[in-house]
C-alpha cells in the first residue's frame, strides 16, 4: 500500500482537481451536467499541467514539482471557501480584503517555492501525506456520486408543490384560444412608478384600456427572483415552504430555473393540442428557448466561481471594462461593447422579433407562446429611445432609478407595439397576458422591501369577460384562472400572498 501510494503521489495535484470537480458537482447534482463536470475537469488539468511543466523547470525534481503544483491546486482551487470563512469570521476587516489576500498569497508563494527548492527533507515526507489525502477524498466523492446516482437526489432540486386538484380535459371550448403570455423582466405596477418615481404611467394605462385590457392595480408577484416567480405560475402552486427567508444563492436560483423546467403547464396545453413557443431567457421540457437560456453560464460559475480566477472575475474584473483618458473621459473597452450588444441581442430584441413574426404566421393549431424581455430590468443599458446610454453614464450608481424609469419607457413602447401585432386581424379567440415576474428591486431602505413585489398585471381575453379575474390578483394564479374560464378546469384560487427570499445584490440587505 505504501509503495502505491509513494508512486502515485506524484499525481496528487491530478488528484485534487477531480476530488474538487466532483465534490462541486455531488453539492449540486442534478443542476450541473457531466458535460460540463468534465469540461471543467479538462479545464483545470490543462492550466495545472501547464503550472506542472514550467515548475519543473524551475526545481528539476518530479517530487518538488508536484508537491508545489499540489499546493498551488490547493490554493486556486478552494480560494473561495477560504475566503467565505474569512470574511465570515472578520466581515469588512482588512485581512478580507483583496488587498490583503493577494498581498498574502504572492509572500506565501514565495516562501513555499524557496521551502521546496532549499529542503532536502520537506518533500518526502509531505508528498506521499499529500497523495495519500488526495487519494481519499477521490474515493469518498465516487461513493457519494454512486449513491446519488441511485438515489434520484437530482429529484430534490425540484422545488414545485403539487397541485392537488387533478387536471382533467373535459369541457373544453370547441374553439381553443391562442395563449400569449409576455414578461417584462422586473417590470413593476403603474401604482409603484407613480409613488417611487413620479412617474405617471397613464400612455401605457389609456393604451391597455383602449384595447379593452383588464389591469389589475393591485397585483403582486409571489417571488421577488425571476425564477422562483415563473416557476410557480408555470406549476400553478407555491413553491417548497423552506424558501420563506432563505437566500437565494446560485444553487437555489438554478433549482428555481430546473423547477420552470419542469412545469406543468406547457404539458398540460401540448396535450390539448397546443403548438407551444418558447421564446423566453429559460429552457422549458420539450420545448427550449429558440434563444439563449440566461441562466446556463450560472451552472459553470457554481463550480467555476469558487476559484481564485473566479473570484477575481466576479468581484474585481468589472473595474477594468473602463479606459480612462486625462481626467474627464471616459469609455468602455471593445469587450464590454460586444458583451452589451451580445445581451440585448440575445434577452430583448430576439424573443420580442420572435413573438411578432409567430404573431402574423397563420397555423393550424391553437397556440401558447411564452415570451420573455429583460426590460426593464438591470443592466440598464438602454435610454428611453432604446439607444445605449453613452459611456460616461455607464458605471455612475446615482443614477440607478433614472436609468430603470428610462428602460421602462422604452419597455412601454415595445409592449404597444407587441400588442398591436398580436391583435391585428387575429381571427380565433385569444388571450394575452403581459405581467412583470416582480417589480422594481434596488431600493436602498429596508422599509420599502415590499415594494418589489408590486408587478404590472394585465389581462386581455378576445370576449371581454373578465369575471374571474380581480383587482388584488397575484401572478400564481394567473393561469388557475385561464384553466378554469377556457379548459374547464375547477382549480381553487390560492390566497395572494408575497414569499420574501432574500438576494445579497438588494441593496437593502446590504444595510
Amino acid at each position: 500500500m505504501l509503495k502505491f501510494v509513494n508512486k502515485f503521489s506524484v499525481y496528487c495535484w491530478l488528484l485534487l482537481i477531480v476530488y474538487f470537480v466532483s465534490h462541486e458537482f455531488n453539492a449540486n447534482y442534478g443542476l450541473i451536467s457531466f458535460s460540463m463536470a468534465g469540461f471543467l475537469l479538462v479545464k483545470y488539468t490543462l492550466i495545472f499541467t501547464i503550472i506542472y511543466f514550467v515548475s519543473f523547470s524551475l526545481f528539476r525534481s518530479s517530487a518538488k514539482t508536484a508537491l508545489f503544483t499540489f499546493f498551488l491546486t490547493l490554493l486556486y482551487l478552494f480560494f473561495g471557501a477560504v475566503h467565505d470563512s474569512i470574511k465570515s469570521l472578520n466581515p469588512g476587516s482588512f485581512i478580507s480584503s483583496y488587498t490583503f489576500i493577494f498581498l498574502f498569497i504572492f509572500f506565501a508563494v514565495l516562501l513555499l517555492f524557496r521551502v521546496i527548492k532549499k529542503s532536502i527533507g520537506f518533500t518526502p515526507v509531505f508528498l506521499p501525506f499529500a497523495g495519500f489525502f488526495a487519494m481519499i477524498l477521490v474515493c469518498w466523492q465516487s461513493i457519494i456520486l454512486g449513491f446519488n446516482f441511485f438515489s434520484n437526489k437530482e429529484g430534490e432540486n425540484n422545488l414545485a408543490l403539487p397541485v392537488t386538484e387533478e387536471l382533467i380535459a373535459e369541457n373544453i371550448q370547441s374553439e381553443r384560444p391562442d395563449i400569449f403570455y409576455i414578461i417584462f423582466d422586473s417590470y413593476p405596477s403603474s401604482l409603484s412608478l407613480y409613488r417611487d418615481f413620479g412617474y405617471c404611467n397613464s400612455g401605457l394605462d389609456s393604451f391597455l384600456q383602449e384595447k379593452n385590457f383588464f389591469a389589475a392595480h393591485k397585483s403582486i408577484s409571489n417571488y421577488p427572483l425571476t425564477p422562483f416567480s415563473l416557476a410557480s405560475i408555470f406549476n400553478m402552486n407555491y413553491l417548497d415552504p423552506r424558501l420563506q427567508q432563505k437566500t437565494g444563492t446560485a444553487k437555489f436560483m438554478l433549482q428555481g430555473v430546473e423547477t420552470l423546467y419542469q412545469g406543468k403547464l406547457p404539458s398540460f396545453l401540448a396535450k390539448q393540442g397546443y403548438a407551444v413557443k418558447n421564446y423566453s431567457i429559460f429552457n422549458l421540457k420539450d420545448y427550449p428557448t429558440y434563444g439563449e437560456s440566461l441562466f446556463n453560464p450560472v451552472k459553470e460559475r457554481l463550480i467555476d466561481e469558487q476559484t481564485l480566477w473566479g473570484r477575481f472575475r466576479h468581484d474585481l474584473l468589472w473595474n477594468f471594462t473602463l479606459k480612462e483618458f486625462g481626467a474627464k473621459t471616459v469609455s468602455v473597452t471593445p469587450a464590454y461593447q460586444k458583451q452589451r450588444q451580445s445581451y440585448v441581442s440575445s434577452f430583448i430584441t430576439r424573443n420580442i422579433d420572435s413573438l411578432q413574426a409567430v404573431a402574423k404566421e397563420k397555423i393550424n393549431l391553437p397556440l401558447f407562446v411564452y415570451c420573455h424581455a429583460m426590460l426593464p430590468h438591470s443592466p440598464y443599458y438602454l435610454n428611453a429611445k432604446g439607444d445605449f446610454w453613452a459611456d460616461s453614464l455607464v458605471f455612475k450608481k446615482e443614477n440607478t432609478r433614472e436609468k430603470f424609469l428610462q428602460q421602462t419607457i422604452f419597455a412601454n413602447s415595445i409592449i404597444k407595439q407587441l400588442l398591436n401585432a398580436i391583435m391585428k386581424d387575429r381571427m380565433r379567440p385569444f388571450i394575452i397576458i403581459l405581467q412583470g415576474d416582480h417589480g422594481f428591486r434596488d431600493f436602498t431602505d429596508p422599509a420599502d422591501r415590499d415594494k418589489i413585489f408590486q408587478n404590472l398585471n394585465a389581462f386581455y381575453f378576445s370576449d371581454n369577460d373578465y369575471r374571474m379575474l380581480y383587482d388584488s390578483i397575484s401572478s400564481v394564479n394567473t393561469f388557475r384562472v385561464v384553466l378554469n374560464k377556457y379548459f374547464g378546469q375547477k382549480l381553487k384560487l390560492l390566497p395572494d400572498s408575497a414569499v420574501y427570499i432574500r438576494d445579497p445584490s438588494f441593496d437593502f440587505e446590504k444595510k
